[in-house]
């Protein structure tokens, strides 16, 4: 994974999806924050110049969560109803791609993520899973939107340092035949590999193919 190239991202500061004054799109108040990322996004023309935003664009997160802190900001999201900066927690998204060995979808399939909390942690990796689905299109593919850290009311605490490791697999089946299995896949990590796996601002696309197996009255030669 640590060969792939990284995509710049960045998170301007006070901009949220939609609304006349902070819309990420059309917000009047955020403009001296938005429409600078904009620019530079627009004039990357090659993949050179597009590496080197990764960091530089990073930095622009990491601002907008330092001044998400800053009192002037946090007494204007009590006013809304909101008590902490939780719109910059960290997030991270994983997609699951499934298929056999000649490339085609597996659709019929259970995924598991089995976690063993650190030393006087109890939080196991089902706290972290924000929102899951299947994708209705490729049932192939499965996401999975995990708050990697969180604040606390203080500083943002790493969830994932909570995890001591964590065991994911999965098991497919041919819902339409009895005469097809799916060899299981199970990949254990350690909470180093984990990270790896698991990084906050990032999406993470897994493409995983099982061996299907067919059983012997699928293919049957007799002799004449």
């Amino acid at each position: 994974m640590d060969d792939r190239a990284v995509v710049p991202l960045a998170i301007p500061y006070n901009t949220a999806h939609s609304g006349n004054d902070y819309s990420v799109v059309y917000g009047s108040a955020n403009r001296e924050h938005v429409e600078p990322l904009l620019k530079t996004a627009l004039e990357t023309t090659n993949v050179a110049a597009w590496r080197n935003l990764v960091e530089p664009f990073g930095q622009v997160t990491e601002t907008s969560r330092q001044m998400s802190t800053e009192r002037s900001f946090t007494e204007r999201l009590a006013q809304r109803g909101w008590e902490r900066p939780a719109q910059y927690d960290a997030h991270a998204q994983v997609i699951i791609r499934l298929f056999d060995e000649d490339r085609g979808p597996i659709e019929d399939y259970d995924i598991y993520f089995n976690s063993e909390p650190a030393e006087s942690s109890i939080t196991n990796i089902s706290d972290l899973i924000e929102h899951k689905h299947k994708n209705g299109v490729t049932p192939n593919v499965f996401v999975f939107y995990l708050r990697t850290d969180k604040w606390d009311g203080a500083k943002w605490n790493n969830r994932l340092d909570e995890l001591k490791s964590l065991t994911f697999s999965i098991e497919a089946n041919e819902p339409e035949t009895d005469d097809i299995q799916y060899v299981p896949f199970v990949l254990p990590l350690d909470q180093g590999a984990m990270k790896k796996w698991i990084r906050h601002h990032t999406t993470t696309v897994m493409d995983i193919y099982m061996r299907r197996v067919p059983s012997e009255d699928v293919f049957r030669i007799f002799p004449a």
